[in-house]
């Protein structure tokens, strides 16, 4: 392991998320802020905010988008969306808007859960997990009518785990088969 950079910040770092064009997103207290690594003096990297960042939370706990250290193409054109979850106001749908420099909230889930993990399955489904042990799933309508049906995040699932959640990662329920001959690997 090598230090490569430090930067102040005014609180707690809650949550580090990798962003569009090889930027970061950070949660910081109430706030989400884009950072950017760049070689400064010496060749040293320096870390700094890029724009205002968003304030509208009470507690920025988690932030997660599908950027996996990726240079998005030129030519394309792509929403940079990334989802919040507020430890007190469940879930909220952020953009970057690189021409202004600023993120903004595009939706958010209006019921009051208080998060303890999300994840971003695709660019309009969300999953979340809250303290009272249960998960459920929000989808972005983009293409609804009215602003109002726009802004609101709808819950398409709900499930009662049971069992308190604090990661959310991807995976397989079942083992992959590994033998050329058809048979599974566990058989004997």
């Amino acid at each position: 392991i090598r230090h490569v950079t430090q930067m102040p910040t005014s609180g707690g770092v809650y949550s580090i998320s990798p962003f569009y064009n090889g930027s970061v997103l950070l949660t910081i207290n109430s706030k989400t802020h884009l950072c950017r690594l760049s070689m400064g003096k010496n060749e040293v990297g320096e870390l700094s905010f890029i724009g205002s960042g968003h304030h509208g939370h009470m507690l920025s706990l988690c932030v997660k988008s599908l950027a996996r250290n990726s240079v998005s193409e030129p030519n394309r054109q792509t929403n940079q969306l990334a989802i919040v979850g507020d430890l007190m106001r469940s879930i909220s749908l952020v953009e970057y808007l690189p021409k202004h420099e600023a993120i903004e909230e595009v939706a958010r889930d209006y019921n009051a859960n208080y998060m303890t993990s999300i994840e971003m399955l695709t660019d309009g489904i969300y999953l979340g997990s809250e303290n009272f042990n249960n998960l459920f799933v929000l989808r972005y309508n983009s293409d609804a009518t009215s602003e109002e049906a726009r802004v609101r995040l709808d819950t398409i699932g709900e499930y009662h785990l049971g069992e308190m959640t604090n990661k959310l990662m991807g995976g397989s329920l079942i083992m992959p088969n590994n033998s050329s001959n058809g048979t599974s690997a566990m058989s004997s």
